[in-house]
């Protein structure tokens, strides 16, 4: 028996990780590095590695797969469906700046007013809706050659220049024209200068990624799958698998960890720092135990990045040897941080 993480922000994106760790208690994850093999690949996202592991086309539906997890009833394989979700665009000294449905505070009352109006001004591209804080559209037939365009997951730009992700390929004008007309819209919404006179975040854009219609068939890449619902249900519904509740994360044997990626995309290395001892004392040690104990034959972490992708391979075998120490709290600063200077 063995068991995948997939553990998204656990490698620390910027400088000073080794000054700050040293006063962090860590057992089971000092063991596990201690007896780990680890490679560097090429830089992934999380949602282009999930989607490898499911073996989705690389152009990844996620709208349709987001879509069916939430509202089963209402997706089909022919409808093309595009994430639209609302997010907060700020100007810096040097860039523009987006903000995800964190830091919005939405209010159903918002999302009902926007979407009918999106729905009344917008009617020639398709129809939008909202559950939650997630938006999406439901492209009009009339253009399915749109899909011939690449555009950023929501998630690669929380907190980056805006000018970085800009849509590529043959349609990437269209994109990127409808992608102005919604911002102008949304600033000049109501809902928008409401939320700008009670001194809310600005509701002042829709990022849209993930286009596609609903794969017909994916392969499950373990027997049972847990993590984020919003990422894995479409996938698991498609490759006919059983998603775990998140509070059952021992019951399943792939399993993603979300905590880290907020901390560590906001630079936040207190919070990060409180996320990893959180992550350590819930599921680390217990992985070490089982490790010794010979309850699991083998764990492997994954954790794509930015700049790369590192993976853990963790076996018993060196768990045996009683002169294998843990690593020391600078070991794992190392092998945890992307500063070029540490390799």
């Amino acid at each position: 028996m063995s068991a995948l993480y997939a553990i998204p922000g656990l490698i620390w994106p910027a400088a000073g990780l080794e000054q700050a760790i040293t006063a962090q208690p860590l057992p089971g994850l000092s063991a596990l590095l201690s007896a780990a093999q680890i490679s560097r690949q090429a830089p992934q996202s999380l949602e282009s590695w999930l989607a490898a592991q499911f073996g989705a086309e690389p152009q990844t539906p996620w709208a349709a797969l987001r879509q069916v997890s939430e509202s089963p009833a209402n997706t089909d394989g022919e409808t093309i469906w595009v994430c639209a979700d609302p997010v907060s665009l700020r100007l810096t000294r040097e860039f523009m700046l987006l903000d995800g449905a964190d830091v919005l505070d939405l209010q159903a009352g918002e999302l009902q007013a926007l979407e009918q109006s999106l729905n009344e001004n917008f009617a020639d591209v398709g129809r939008f809706s909202f559950c939650a804080e997630r938006g999406y559209l439901a492209l009009d037939a009339r253009h399915a050659d749109k899909l011939a365009s690449t555009l950023s997951p929501l998630a690669d730009v929380l907190g980056r220049p805006v000018a970085h992700f800009q849509p590529q390929g043959e349609q990437a004008a269209w994109w990127s024209r409808l992608a102005n007309e919604l911002q102008v819209f949304c600033h000049n919404h109501p809902v928008n200068t409401a939320r700008e006179a009670r001194g809310a975040a600005p509701l002042n854009g829709i990022w849209l990624w993930g286009a596609g219609r609903l794969p017909a068939k994916l392969k499950a890449p373990a027997r049972s799958v847990a993590g984020p619902a919003h990422l894995l249900a479409g996938l698991a519904h498609c490759a006919g698998t059983a998603l775990q509740n998140s509070n059952s994360l021992h019951a399943a044997d792939w399993i993603v960890l979300d905590a880290l990626i907020k901390p560590a995309r906001e630079r936040d290395l207190d919070a990060w720092l409180k996320a990893l001892q959180r992550l350590d004392a819930q599921i680390f040690l217990s992985l070490s135990h089982k490790l010794k104990q010979g309850q699991l034959d083998a764990v492997q972490i994954i954790a794509p990045g930015d700049t790369q992708l590192t993976q853990f391979d963790i076996h018993p075998r060196p768990f045996w040897k009683f002169w294998q120490k843990p690593a020391s709290l600078a070991q794992i600063a190392h092998l945890l941080s992307e500063d070029p200077a540490k390799r």
